[in-house]
């Protein structure tokens, strides 16, 4: 990876790691290499990588861009190309790392089936028939705990109304309704979690 040293009156000022193509010096603060001078335009160059090559690239600054004390619209760099902005000079430093060019595939994923690094996230798929067969059955049994609660809350109003013709009796009766409730709570809970978990595995 190349780098645009900075230099003003023989000292250097800073060193740009040029990371991606095409790579703008100028006074603007959306640069990449910033020299904040009346001397240098907004954007004054750019340096660009081109199958391999590397160039400058005057932007059509106020000042000009020069190379060897020409003016250059474009012209190629190497290691050790010094190029004029103003009273600055831009020092083409080539390492000898190839930018990744623009459009490069990223890194190959793992295959399918092999073990996640160390820390990494794991994410788990179903496929589309398994994500809807979860979903409904999680919703079926969703609705028919809360049909049996509506059921039993229902009972269970009558128990405590004096008017009403007792369907449940005695406190061993109230206990176990008591006891079926919660449990019914408790699976109609569970399934509506079922549901928003299998909701944020697939469309999170």
């Amino acid at each position: 990876m190349p780098n645009i040293i900075v230099v003003l009156g023989g000292k250097k000022l800073g060193s740009y790691p040029m990371k991606a193509s095409p790579w703008i010096v100028g006074r603007h603060a959306s640069c990449n290499v910033r020299i904040d001078n009346v001397g240098v335009s907004r954007r004054h160059c750019q340096f660009t990588c081109e199958n391999g090559a590397y160039f400058v690239e005057d932007l059509g600054s106020s000042n000009g861009t020069f190379v060897a004390g020409k003016r250059v619209k474009k012209a190629p760099v190497e290691n050790g190309t010094e190029i004029s902005i103003g009273k600055y000079a831009l020092v083409f430093e080539d390492l000898g790392l190839d930018l990744m060019p623009a459009g490069t595939a990223p890194a190959a994923r793992p295959a399918a089936g092999a073990p996640a690094p160390a820390g990494a996230m794991r994410t788990f798929q179903m496929d589309p028939a398994t994500i809807r067969e979860q979903i409904a059955k999680a919703g079926a049994a969703a609705a028919s705990a809360a049909a049996e609660v509506v059921k039993k809350a229902a009972d269970v109003a009558k128990a405590f109304d004096p008017d009403a013709p007792l369907e449940i009796k005695g406190k061993e009766e109230r206990r176990s309704l008591v006891s079926m409730l919660i449990r019914l709570g408790a699976v109609a809970v569970a399934a509506a979690i079922a549901i928003i978990v299998v909701y944020f595995v697939v469309f999170a």
